[in-house]
């Protein structure tokens, strides 16, 4: 496997390690993601596990697990762009790749 395969990111691995044509939406997904996406992720991390907040302000249990804001944006993205989509569908396939 070359190097610049690797450094192109998963577009450039999936289309020349793998010979998979790659849908136009992955490759903006790529771009979106080294913009955006990177560095929402690095937030994420730094939050650590998600919180439990067991009880709201009347001291009535809720049991909701709080997690940072960026979260709920990245896993949009990804559910838009149809890549967790596709590994899910691919999961139950028995595949990673479908």
């Amino acid at each position: 496997m070359r190097l610049d395969t690797l450094l192109g990111g998963p577009v450039a691995f999936l289309r020349e390690e793998m010979g998979f044509p790659v849908p136009e939406r992955l490759t903006a997904y790529q771009e979106w993601w080294e913009k955006e996406g990177w560095p929402l992720s690095l937030e994420v991390d730094r939050w650590g596990t998600p919180h439990l907040r067991q009880f709201n302000a009347r001291s009535e249990r809720v049991d909701e697990i709080l997690y940072p804001p960026g979260y709920w944006y990245l896993l949009s993205a990804g559910y838009a762009a149809g890549v967790i989509s596709e590994w899910r569908i691919g999961m139950t396939c028995g595949s990673v790749i479908s």
